[in-house]
């Protein structure tokens, strides 16, 4: 028989071999004389029929052992079998043999070739850690973040299961949600081995918690959900967001020892930022009876056109690699406006009038946010500046000592969630 299937390496087995059979195989088409000896031997055949479709074999006759009946079939043929299993046999080509890094001879003897393993640089895991950790985990690839900047810090980790980044359009930073637990300690982002976190007051709505990196120097993400007890979690009871940054690995080419990469990017449907106190959204409020209800429909409708470029991102990183250092250095820099709402969404605003007091006049909204559809969405805006500098020394076999510094500047729009306001507040967005 023939199987489409690549073989798996495996050593002879003596019963495969040992009982001598009555052979009679005339000459002819391979593939014939090999269906031929599967039926007599009890054996499974696995091979590519189109290596053995237009090869002929001289036959056998006579009492041998299966692995003397098929070497003599195989004999002119160029090619080799190997055990694949107890009652299984592979028939190949040497090629085919030597690509798989081993060589087997007449007598089932292997020859493995020099196999080299290697993590490709990575140093938090590989996608296989979710099958095989006794948890609940995720790995993100430098391909995966390429492929998911986004224009936000956090847009990267878009789509994980029970994730998500906070206020991922408001400061520019990564504030990760795990499972609804965020904040002060709850997720703590270790970059390099090391956590970084910052805590801002947000008023009466308590405090966020902040990590700023730019997405263009991320290299992998490790994230475990769940409470850990691992040293770099501190008691974290929502999870761990474990991240390295750029190593040499991500830049050069193989056999390279100096290289550069140039990212860069443009989005449309933005705006640069307007004065502070520009007010957007819509507000209502009391006001005075008999007088005209002072409130405020919406802000900035100007919505530039699909194509226009409006906002950006370019980064150059650089690598050096030598048996005892390696060294990255590289500048990053985005530059978001404010974006403009969708117009069809449901939950679109509208004035209401909430008066329950004949003197006490009140106009406000109802809808899911303040915003208008097609409106300019105030403090979305933040344009960020990063350097990192970072380099590995081998201090002989079994020591290293990496030094790391990264720079992050970001000026951002913000503003506190109470300032916001209700659907009865004068207070208004800003």
């Amino acid at each position: 028989m023939s199987v489409g299937t690549k073989p798996v390496l495996a050593q002879n087995t003596a019963q495969q071999g040992a009982a001598a059979v009555q052979y009679s195989i005339p000459a002819g088409p391979l593939p014939q004389a090999l269906n031929r000896f599967a039926d007599i031997s009890g054996l499974q055949l696995v091979y590519d029929a189109g290596v053995t479709s237009k090869l002929r074999t001289k036959g056998f006759s006579g009492k041998a052992t299966n692995t003397e009946a098929l070497s003599s079939l195989l004999a002119g043929t160029g090619l080799i079998w190997r055990s694949a299993g107890n009652r299984s046999v592979t028939i190949e080509s040497p090629a085919q043999n030597s690509a798989e890094g081993a060589f087997v001879a007449p007598d089932g003897d292997i020859t493995l070739n020099t196999i080299t393993v290697s993590n490709n640089g990575s140093i938090l895991g590989s996608h296989d850690d979710t099958y095989t950790t006794a948890g609940s985990v995720n790995y993100i690839s430098a391909q995966e973040i390429e492929q998911k900047r986004g224009t936000s810090a956090g847009d990267f980790i878009a789509g994980i299961p029970g994730v998500l980044n906070g206020d991922s359009r408001n400061s520019g930073a990564l504030d990760v949600n795990i499972r609804g637990l965020q904040g002060q300690g709850r997720v703590p982002v270790v970059i390099d081995g090391a956590t970084q976190e910052q805590t801002v007051y947000r008023g009466y709505n308590g405090a966020r918690s902040g990590s700023f990196v730019d997405p263009d120097f991320i290299s992998e993400v490790s994230i475990e959900k769940g409470a850990s007890g691992a040293a770099d979690a501190n008691g974290a009871i929502g999870g761990v967001v474990r991240m390295t940054t750029l190593g040499v690995h991500d830049i050069l080419l193989p056999d390279r020892q100096f290289g550069v990469r140039l990212r860069g990017g443009f989005n449309t449907n933005s705006t640069s930022a307007p004065p502070v106190l520009t007010e957007g959204g819509m507000k209502g409020g009391w006001h005075q009876p008999g007088t005209p209800p002072n409130v405020r429909d919406g802000g900035n409708m100007d919505r530039p056109s699909f194509l226009k470029p409006t906002g950006g991102n370019g980064s150059i990183a650089a690598a050096f690699s030598s048996e005892s250092v390696d060294l990255v250095a590289a500048y990053a820099k985005r530059k978001n406006g404010n974006y403009f709402s969708g117009k069809h969404g449901s939950g679109q605003p509208y004035f209401v009038d909430k008066s329950t007091d004949p003197d006490f006049p009140n106009i406000g909204y109802e809808g899911l946010s303040p915003w208008k559809g097609g409106e300019e969405i105030l403090n979305t805006s933040m344009e960020n500046e990063s350097v990192l500098f970072k380099g590995n020394f081998q201090l002989g076999i079994d020591h290293a000592l990496e030094l790391s510094f990264m720079r992050y500047r970001s000026e951002f729009g913000e503003i506190m969630p109470t300032r916001i306001g209700t659907h009865t507040s004068a207070v208004g967005v800003f």
